[in-house]
């Protein structure tokens, strides 16, 4: 089992990242990462010297502009779209400086994501969300052949997303695709050697929580989510939503040591993912309210710790053991 701390490209943070023990690392992406001039091999340096690898780049979600689309595949802005598939293209290519591993991941998301408060992108007709997903069909496409002459044996994965959450300026998102079940059907036909998904466990349980509310007799569970994806799978962020999850304190968060549901759960996940042949690389994508310090992933890790305790899972335990997390991570 690959498991990874997320950081960004700031020295602090990585070095904080370093220290949680793990042997990966996936760097989370901001738009202006991208505007400016970052030594990516300088942080490969770093991190080959401390015997780390990135497995995983995620890919910018916003541009930090007015424009309410995110970045994405397949978008409502379309003079965005070609900026958009170059701005993936510069993610394949710092994942393969980051990365020591001959498959590292890049992670994008599916373009049918509206602010709920704008009333002009409210309400998107059937074929308006068919034209996006054409569009994304053929982006991916496009991205598929550029690993293939560039950078054979890069995954390109496309994350499940929320039925909606809030972004740090309080704007409301939703998305009209990629919540469900869809997904991976999606992906699965479109046959296309380097193009996966990824799976976030916190999106899923955001989506449950919603369905149950719809419709209390759906009984949707995370386990039904995790045998869908099996086909198409290339990642897995492994957190938890609070509630409904759509806020920065209850969204991507650790389960608790020291809570026996949480544990029970975790340690389903986990041995569902055994059961599925999930051999993807998982990241541990918990939230911190500081990330100088990173209580949440060590809060997240200690929760391993005590389902590895449980359940003696053999991948898991070579994980733990041969990092000194079990000695270290009381």
């Amino acid at each position: 089992m690959k498991l990874s701390t997320k950081t960004s490209f700031n020295l602090n943070q990585i070095k904080v990242s370093l220290s949680k023990g793990l042997p990966y690392i996936e760097f989370h992406t901001e738009y202006s990462d991208f505007q400016k001039d970052i030594d990516f091999q300088k942080i490969r340096d770093l991190l080959d010297e401390n015997n780390v690898s990135c497995l995983t780049v995620h890919s910018p979600i916003t541009d930090n502009s007015n424009n309410f689309d995110t970045i994405s595949l397949g978008t409502l802005y379309k003079e965005n779209r070609r900026n958009n598939i170059e701005l993936y293209k510069k993610c394949i290519i710092a994942a393969n400086i980051l990365s020591s591993s001959s498959n590292p991941v890049v992670v994008a998301h599916i373009g049918t994501g509206y602010n709920l408060n704008d009333s002009t992108l409210n309400n998107l007709s059937e074929e308006d969300i068919q034209k996006i997903l054409n569009e994304a069909k053929d982006d991916l496409t496009e991205i598929n052949s550029y690993i293939d002459e560039n950078y054979p044996g890069t995954i390109f994965a496309v994350e499940n997303m929320p039925h909606f959450s809030y972004n740090s300026k309080g704007d409301m998102f939703g998305w009209y695709f990629g919540t469900g079940h869809d997904l991976p059907i999606f992906i699965e036909q479109l046959d296309l050697p380097n193009i996966k998904t990824c799976l976030d466990i916190c999106h899923i349980q955001m989506s449950i929580a919603i369905d149950n509310l719809s419709n209390p007799y759906k009984n949707n569970t995370v386990t039904d989510y995790i045998k869908s994806y099996a086909n198409s799978i290339g990642l897995v962020h492994l957190n938890k939503a609070v509630g409904l999850g759509e806020r920065q304190l209850t969204h991507s968060q650790p389960y608790d040591p020291n809570n026996e549901e949480d544990l029970n759960i975790l340690s389903e996940i986990i041995s569902c993912f055994y059961e599925n042949n999930y051999s993807c690389p998982i990241t541990l994508e918990i939230n911190d309210t500081d990330y100088s310090k990173q209580l949440n992933t060590d809060l997240m890790i200690q929760s391993l710790v005590k389902v590895y305790k449980l359940n003696k899972e053999p991948s898991l335990y070579r994980t733990l053991t041969n990092r000194n997390i079990i000695n270290i991570k009381k």
